[in-house]
C-alpha cells in the first residue's frame, strides 16, 4: 500500500495529485453541467440532439425479432416454434430452418 513509513495522508495526497494531473487538458467543458467530456462526445451531443427520430412500435418489434433470430435456429430434430398472437386468434408454426434458404 505505498512506500514504507508513509502515512495514509501522504498516500492520499499522492493519489489525488495523480488524478488531477491525468485530468488536465483531456476534456471539453460541458455546456450545461460544467463537467468534462471528450471532444467527440461533445460534438455528437451538439449534432444529434433533435436528429434522432422515435421508432414505431412495428420497427421495435421487428428489431427484437431480428435479434432473437440471430441466435435461434430450427433443425429437423428440434424445429423452431413461431407464435403470432392477434387480437382474435393465436397462430403457431413449427419451422425447420435447415430446409429453407432464407
Amino acid at each position: 500500500f505505498g512506500k514504507q513509513g508513509e502515512g495514509k495522508g501522504a498516500r492520499r495526497e499522492r493519489a489525488q495529485s495523480r488524478a488531477e494531473s491525468s485530468r488536465e487538458g483531456k476534456g471539453v467543458t460541458g455546456e450545461r453541467t460544467g463537467s468534462k467530456m471528450n471532444a467527440t462526445t461533445a460534438a455528437r451531443r451538439a449534432t444529434t440532439c433533435m436528429a434522432v427520430k422515435a421508432k414505431t412500435k412495428k420497427q421495435k418489434r421487428q428489431q427484437r425479432h431480428e435479434r432473437q433470430r440471430r441466435n435461434i435456429y430450427g433443425t429437423e430434430e428440434r424445429p423452431r416454434l413461431c407464435v403470432f398472437r392477434s387480437n382474435d386468434h393465436i397462430y403457431a408454426q413449427v419451422i425447420d430452418d435447415s430446409k429453407h434458404d432464407g
